[in-house]
């Protein structure tokens, strides 16, 4: 489910940190994630894809209550796989609805 397209690309939506906390956790070298339609159709830029993430330090660590945690430049990601929901602390020195 592509929820980045229904949520407007809004980064301190619930859906659209939960979605790209799972790619983050996973991404690696040549990694690209984006939200588009099929059939040609030109994609849409959302804000999410401006906000700083930058080279992550490291790979992703899974604790004892299933909890996956993985350390960026910018930003730190969790995504907790028994409540499949994921969180991104973004920089405070990005505005919000940026």
């Amino acid at each position: 489910m592509v929820l980045v397209c229904h949520s407007n690309g809004d980064p301190k939506s619930v859906e659209v940190q939960t979605e790209l906390a799972a790619f983050l956790i996973a991404a690696r070298q040549h990694s690209y994630y984006m939200c588009s339609a099929w059939s040609g159709t030109k994609p849409v830029w959302y804000p999410v894809y401006d906000m700083p993430i930058g080279e992550p330090l490291g790979n992703a660590t899974l604790d004892s209550n299933g909890v996956w945690t993985r350390r960026f430049i910018h930003v730190n990601v969790s995504y907790n796989t028994k409540a499949e929901t994921g969180t991104i602390t973004w920089p405070d020195s990005v505005p919000s609805g940026i």
